[in-house]
């Protein structure tokens, strides 16, 4: 689940921390946010995300970290999450940070224990199919623990049809075209989209032409949507034991525009000046919105 400021953002002022479609709503702010799935190695790839013309830093919160024992909280080093999102402040950008701690990264229970005030959940409708009633259960408690806290913010769930209001059900994948909001008052929001795939260990490396990722934004937000995010948008590396899942090589690039080394080869070759001719249309788009 991911969470979202509902006043601070009504100032329209850029420098309100947490922040996504709804307050932009409310800010009578038109347009889409463009995001970008960036995971820690910053500040330079925050300046790369805007120099691509994103307004929004997606980013997960991995309690296996910061939590590595109940009760025993690390946030220093890579694991500063607050001076992360105050990079992001600075440079003008809004986040969108998804706090977990089932973050869908194929460590058991996000490698931590229970600990029912962060038990929410991403992504967890593939198990609800397996699990049927109680998953169902675990779901509708995590909504309203977490209205019960009272935060005063906005939150989502990932691929979760049935999000009871006011939470806002998202969706991510390749394509969005069977997806929406449970109710007519809910943005249209895309959380992840897939730029390609997990490479695995002896197996092909995954790519998609450009028009293969911008024919569906565009058609998204022709359909009324509101927010989409680039997944990945810097592909990054998974270090140690981190990689994600049995048999994933450690690069989990993505074929995304900035890749694993903070390069950007895929925004300089012919396929990237189609996705920045994509980019300026879009920005068109918004300054005649606004």
């Amino acid at each position: 689940m991911t969470i979202v400021s509902s006043s601070q953002a009504t100032t329209g002022n850029p420098g309100a921390i947490l922040v996504m479609t709804v307050a932009r709503a409310k800010a009578g702010i038109r347009g889409a946010n463009e995001s970008g799935g960036v995971c820690w190695m910053w500040p330079d790839l925050i300046r790369k995300a805007k120099d691509g013309d994103l307004n929004e830093i997606q980013t997960y919160v991995f309690w296996n970290g910061h939590e590595p024992v109940q009760g025993q909280y690390y946030f220093e080093d890579m694991y500063d999450l607050v001076k992360f999102i105050k990079l992001v402040q600075k440079d003008g950008l809004y986040v969108n940070l998804r706090i977990g701690p089932y973050v869908c990264a194929e460590w058991n229970f996000g490698f931590r224990t229970d600990n029912e005030p962060f038990k929410i959940e991403n992504e967890f409708r593939h198990l609800q199919r397996d699990h049927e009633a109680p998953a169902k259960a675990y779901a509708g408690w995590a909504a309203k623990m977490k209205l019960d806290l009272d935060t005063g913010i906005q939150w989502i769930m990932c691929k979760e049809d049935d999000a009871p209001d006011p939470i806002i059900n998202t969706w991510n994948g390749f394509y969005v075209d069977d997806f929406s909001p449970n109710n007519p008052y809910k943005p249209s929001m895309w959380t992840e989209v897939w730029t390609a795939w997990f490479t695995r260990f002896g197996g092909p490396v995954h790519y998609q032409h450009v028009e293969d990722v911008a024919f569906p934004i565009a058609q998204f937000i022709q359909k009324g949507g509101s927010y989409f995010n680039y997944y990945m948008y810097h592909g990054g590396t998974n270090f140690g034991k981190t990689a994600g899942g049995p048999f994933i090589a450690t690069n989990y690039n993505y074929d995304a525009p900035i890749d694993e080394y903070g390069r950007s080869p895929n925004l300089t070759d012919e396929n990237g000046f189609r996705w920045r001719v994509f980019v300026d249309i879009l920005q068109q788009r918004h300054k005649l919105l606004r």
